[in-house]
């Protein structure tokens, strides 16, 4: 969780290892202007708008968060860094193939 230093508001970054670049870049391209869940034990946790296809496997997650969300956030995508097999449904829910790996502190 970091905070922005132009608007003050709580972000969260994410990196993805190579393959996780490639499979983010590939989702976020065919996914433009969707939501994509972020989803842990069954519990959809955030569902920020893709806004733009992201081809360098750093992204920021935000939407409005307090602090308390936004380190909860980060600590959610933390406990998710297992590889899980990819898996897209109609209601824009997701599962690729990476290890998202927070950037700064919780």
């Amino acid at each position: 969780m970091s905070i922005d230093q132009n608007t003050s508001e709580p972000y969260v970054s994410v990196d993805f290892n190579a393959s996780g670049a490639r499979a983010f870049s590939e989702l976020t391209d065919a996914n433009v202007g969707k939501r994509l869940a972020i989803v842990l034990d069954g519990n959809i946790h955030s569902a920020p708008q893709i806004r733009e296809r992201i081809p360098s496997g750093r992204a920021q997650i935000t939407g409005g968060f307090s602090t308390e969300e936004a380190t909860d956030l980060a600590i959610v995508l933390r406990a998710a860094r297992c590889p899980r097999r990819s898996r897209c449904s109609r209601s824009g829910r997701s599962g690729p193939p990476w290890a998202p790996t927070p950037s700064g502190r919780a």
